[in-house]
């Protein structure tokens, strides 16, 4: 259903489900050929709907689960991965807290940020910058993203009450003996289910 404006300056598109939408599943809305008052097209744009009312994380729940802290591109191409450790929960990762300060409250995003059983995502610094490495990998731009220290640094995943979901502090000195140079390698945690401290629980 479409809706105009008395003055014709804008129109609003009702979209509808028959029968009800589908209950806690991530939907991706995809729209073409919008046009604002200006006459510009914006060929695509899509959005993420969910209905539903996601699951509240634990710890264990959601790992911190790969590290990029001194990238070949500058301090906007870090990024930290969030694994969701679960086989059937969801969740929403915009109320939560992504920091190297245990006492940070900056959510890490204002819209709905869906992240299924198994799935991960990429929390990163400046998604532009992340897109020229890695164009395909599941990412978001953190409303505020936490500056890693490439001699090592803390970093904290906490619910939005500061319930510490997952922390770590991450040393350089866990990338493998045998690289001469890590700029550009990230540390990768071998298993969600061991310790986020435990220095054989990473490498790259």
């Amino acid at each position: 259903r479409s809706v105009d404006a008395p003055d014709g300056t804008f129109n609003v598109a009702d979209v509808g489900f028959e029968p009800d939408p589908p209950q806690r599943e991530a939907l991706t809305l995809h729209v073409h050929n919008l046009t604002d008052l200006a006459g510009n097209v914006r060929e695509e744009a899509t959005a993420i709907v969910f209905f539903g009312e996601p699951d509240t994380p634990t710890p264990g729940d959601l790992a911190i689960n790969e590290i990029l802290f001194d990238p070949a591109t500058g301090a906007d191409g870090e990024y930290v991965e969030i694994l969701n450790t679960t086989a059937d929960s969801i969740f929403d990762l915009a109320p939560l807290v992504l920091d190297d300060d245990p006492a940070g409250t900056t959510a890490i995003a204002s819209a709905p940020v869906v992240l299924g059983p198994g799935q991960a995502l990429a929390i990163v610094a400046d998604l532009t910058t992340f897109r020229l490495t890695f164009p395909d990998a599941p990412a978001l731009e953190a409303a505020s993203f936490p500056g890693l220290g490439n001699s090592g640094d803390l970093v904290v995943l906490a619910d939005a009450m500061g319930a510490v979901l997952d922390s770590v502090r991450y040393d350089p000195e866990w990338h493998r003996v045998e690289l001469d140079d890590a700029t550009g390698v990230a540390l990768e945690r071998r298993s969600p289910a061991v310790g986020a401290n435990d220095a054989n629980n990473w490498s790259s």
